[in-house]
């Protein structure tokens, strides 16, 4: 399904997180989506796809119109994206990255520290 796409869009108001814009990254998509909720740790706008506000639908047909009219964007926008998913959310990442938050959690309480300044 996602060879057949040239960009992914997702206009959500109310997604909190959607694994679908992880799923279009890895499959090589530029995204659209809109600044809200977690979206916005998911697409960097301009890096590895564009962001606009919710309910602004002139913003959403031009960003659609900037990727329709430009295959070099879409291009680079989705490579962008599908190297930061296969870097950020790889299970290899996620270990690591929890890895990292047990040993300075277990660090803190050795020592006494405050946690939230740790992490």
């Amino acid at each position: 399904m996602w060879h057949a796409a040239d960009v992914f869009v997702l206009p959500t108001r109310e997604d909190a997180f959607a694994n679908v814009f992880l799923e279009a990254a890895a499959a090589g998509l530029p995204r659209i989506g809109t600044r809200s909720n977690a979206t916005p740790e998911m697409i960097i706008d301009g890096e590895s796809g564009l962001l606009v506000a919710p309910g602004d639908r002139p913003a959403l047909a031009g960003a659609l119109r900037r990727l329709i009219e430009s295959p070099a964007l879409r291009r680079d926008l989705g490579q962008a994206a599908r190297a930061r998913v296969i870097t950020s959310s790889s299970p290899d990442g996620y270990r690591d990255k929890l890895r990292a938050i047990i040993q300075s959690a277990a660090k803190a309480k050795a020592t006494g520290a405050n946690l939230k300044s740790e992490i």
